[in-house]
């Protein structure tokens, strides 16, 4: 007999291992040309900045005439020190002084919303995201986060709908592969999540996160013989915690009983 919409069974232990740690690896590093750009076309006009000391409270720099850009540059760069120092209250004032002066800088505005998803902070991240759509609407970074928020709402349909717009070297990374088997996996798309977990367990096949959702799927499509076997190669595992186990220990009896 096939075992329909298995995930639906599913509990928060595993949706929160295939779905939201992605989170982490999607941290915006460094300027892109586009912020550049962006920054040239509001310097027309600018002043050089006078000459002073500039204290972050990390560390000091001499700055010296800087150019508008040049401050910018140096403003995001001070608050990714606080965010690396775990001051993260200071990065967010940081990170608004500089939306404040240029709300179209891209970099800055992502790493903004980044922190406020960090911390469950999702309708003021929404916010922020939803201003940077307004500037650049297929920037990757913007649907990355945005699609995240859709991910916790538990609307993959939206989610993928964003994630499929990204360029196609950036949907091949394997945090953005495991996120697209989870999201399909939410969707009842077992099939399209089976294919995306087995690509990742060709390359990691001791990965038990990946594992557990590719056994899902494939318990979820009615093959019984590889999701007990599955199954049973997460049991000798010790990475997974107490919920999880109890969930698979109980897909296993109905399996075999």
């Amino acid at each position: 007999m096939i075992v329909k919409k298995v995930w639906t069974l599913g509990i928060a232990s595993i949706a929160l291992m295939l779905g939201s740690h992605h989170l982490a690896a999607w941290t915006v590093e460094g300027e892109d040309a586009n912020t550049l750009s962006l920054l040239a076309e509001e310097r027309q006009g600018a002043p050089a900045l006078s000459n002073k000391i500039e204290g972050t409270g990390i560390f000091e720099k001499k700055v010296s005439s800087l150019t508008y850009e040049e401050q910018l540059r140096t403003d995001f760069q001070a608050a990714v020190k606080f965010m690396e120092k775990g001051a993260e209250l200071q990065a967010e004032e940081k990170f608004l002084a500089i939306l404040k002066k240029m709300p179209s800088h891209l970099k800055t505005r992502s790493e903004l919303a980044h922190l406020y998803l960090k911390h469950n902070r999702d309708k003021e991240a929404e916010v922020v995201l939803s201003e940077g759509f307004k500037q650049s609407e297929n920037y990757p970074d913007f649907l990355k986060l945005q699609a995240m928020i859709h991910e916790r709402r538990q609307e993959p349909d939206r989610s993928l709908a964003l994630l499929i717009k990204l360029p196609a070297g950036m949907q091949n990374d394997s945090k953005t592969v495991a996120l697209f088997g989870h999201l399909y996996q939410q969707s009842g798309q077992y099939d399209l999540a089976k294919l995306q977990y087995k690509r990742l367990l060709e390359v990691e096949p001791s990965n038990v996160t990946w594992l557990l959702g590719y056994t899902i799927a494939m318990d979820s499509e009615g093959h019984k013989e590889a999701a007990i076997e599955g199954y049973k190669r997460l049991q000798s595992t010790n990475d997974l915690n107490p919920e999880v186990l109890q969930y698979i220990g109980d897909r296993l009896k109905t399996l075999q009983g």
